[in-house]
């Protein structure tokens, strides 16, 4: 019997993410980072904290729009887990980031 190869997800969910992540403006400040992100025609503003000693799923703070909680799921269409979820986005975001600005996101 032939074993079924898995197929690698997660590298597409991230370029799939990636290709929809448009970073409008940013604003680095000592405690925080706070990103403009704007992706499918709609804008967030994110809050990184800089801290180490913030858990990822902390990451995201406050953003501006009421429906934000589920932004992170609509763009990776999964509800599975959303914290898992909310950590891939933010990777994608502070990696495209760094590309980008070269400013890297803790």
């Amino acid at each position: 019997m032939r074993k079924r190869k898995r197929k690698k997800t997660r590298m597409k969910t991230m370029k799939r993410i990636r290709r929809k992540i448009m970073i409008v403006n940013w604003i680095k400040t000592e405690v925080m980072m706070i990103l403009i992100v704007k992706m499918k025609r709609k804008t967030i503003l994110l809050k990184v904290m800089m801290k180490e000693t913030m858990k990822p799923n902390h990451r995201i703070l406050k953003t501006r729009e009421e429906n934000c909680k589920n932004d992170a799921e609509v763009i990776m269409r999964t509800k599975r887990n959303r914290n898992k979820t909310m950590n891939m986005f933010l990777n994608t975001v502070s990696s495209h980031l760094n590309s980008t600005t070269g400013v890297k996101v803790k």
